[in-house]
């Protein structure tokens, strides 16, 4: 490229700079397929070529620094603990000639997710608070698909004609909501990081009124996919609440939480007279969240069969879900998927570099703020586990470690 057309390049990236990370982190963070494509040629594949390339063209130096510091060394054990467990889970493969869907796979892209993404994507923003706030209005986007979804037949229609969905329910489907290139309890959590993006704003005492309505629309956005990301929101909200308003100021928290209930009040008037399918939906849902009966998610859960320990489990099948030999795993649990896949060993290993890493980063934080939203989405990611492998569906260890060098951003030398 000649020095003309660089110029060029880096004035029309410099002049539209907000957009372009608004949506490159859009497209990363929500994975589209188009169906006319092979999966190769997904979106967040795409921008996280398109990030690499740039950076390594145009902001080497920054890049070299980060990566020689200090503040990677945790991400670089996760990165050795992943390349191993790539090479161990392909020998599982071979020598159990297993069928079902492979590990391998999930490891390689959470090696390029968790660990590759946050450290070019911290080389694009300029700092944390500019990652936060892009966060926000990605997640406040896509909101606008799920209510799309929703109340547009043509935008149904089309986006079931264009897009790839990999969930149980095609977008024609109104009984139960999603958003573009995300669903079910993904899309719930994904959305969770948006409400604790505005947590972290909200503690920084800027705009809060702003920050209070995104948070409460993002909650009910999520509320209309799934539980998992709004029970997470409604406890992060209590504390949201009163670690701004501070304990003795009873009178306010009170009118807040008042609000909010109106607020909630008039969100299942609209959906019971304008989306009467998901309005069912969504009650249905809170029933079963404070019941154990055979339709509880929880019931489901801990009914479902844990394949028993042997010579194969212990070592791993190398894959999550299938039949190796005459030992089955059908599990949601990302531990009891884990422990299938990669044997008891392999998912010590696995938790443990990541568990490990995540606590001595929160401890070695020295902005306190990020400190508690980091801690908060650590305790999220240990309990939502128990529930889906979400650490292989990447977006949360992305969030936390992209925040995290964000923050120490600072105290690197270029």
């Amino acid at each position: 490229m000649n020095l003309a057309k660089e110029n060029k390049l880096l004035s029309f990236i410099s002049k539209y700079d907000k957009f372009i990370k608004i949506s490159l982190l859009y497209f990363f963070v929500f994975e589209i397929q188009l169906k006319c494509l092979p999966t190769l040629f997904s979106s967040r594949k795409l921008v996280l070529f398109t990030v690499i390339l740039y950076i390594v063209f145009y902001k080497r130096k920054q890049l070299i620094g980060i990566i020689s510091s200090f503040v990677t060394k945790y991400i670089k054990i996760i990165l050795m603990a992943l390349i191993f467990l790539c090479f161990y889970t392909s020998i599982l493969v071979i020598i159990n000639q297993s069928n079902g869907r492979y590990i391998l796979n999930l490891l390689v892209f959470t090696s390029l997710y968790v660990c590759i993404a946050p450290i070019f994507f911290s080389c694009i923003f300029k700092n944390k608070n500019e990652f936060i706030k892009c966060y926000i209005l990605v997640c406040l986007f896509e909101t606008v698909t799920i209510v799309l979804q929703q109340t547009s037949q043509i935008y149904r229609e089309i986006a079931d004609a264009i897009f790839l969905n990999e969930s149980n329910y095609s977008y024609l489907y109104i009984g139960r909501a999603q958003g573009l290139g995300a669903s079910g309890a993904s899309i719930t959590l994904i959305l969770f990081l948006g409400m604790l993006s505005c947590s972290y704003m909200i503690f920084y005492r800027k705009h809060k009124l702003f920050y209070y309505i995104s948070f409460m629309w993002l909650m009910f956005s999520s509320l209309m996919c799934g539980m998992t990301g709004t029970i997470f929101g409604i406890l992060l909200l209590i504390y949201t609440i009163f670690n701004d308003l501070h304990i003795n100021n009873i009178k306010r928290i009170l009118s807040i939480c008042l609000i909010f209930l109106i607020a909630a009040i008039i969100f299942l008037l609209i959906c019971k007279f304008i989306l009467p399918e998901l309005y069912i939906r969504i009650i249905e849902k809170w029933k079963n969240v404070f019941s154990f009966n055979s339709e509880s998610s929880i019931f489901i859960l801990f009914g479902m069969d844990i394949p028993r320990l042997s010579i194969r489990t212990f070592f791993g099948t190398g894959i999550t879900r299938g039949t190796v030999g005459n030992i089955s795993c059908y599990h949601d649990s990302g531990y009891i998927r884990s422990y299938f896949s990669m044997g008891i060993i392999g998912s010590l290993l696995f938790y443990g570099s990541f568990y490990y890493s995540m606590i001595k980063i929160i401890i070695s934080c020295y902005d306190k703020k990020v400190k508690i939203i980091l801690a908060i989405l650590f305790l999220v990611i240990i309990i939502s586990e128990a529930k889906e492998p979400f650490i292989m569906q990447y977006f949360m260890p992305f969030y936390f470690f992209t925040l995290y060098l964000l923050s120490k951003k600072g105290s690197i030398t270029v």
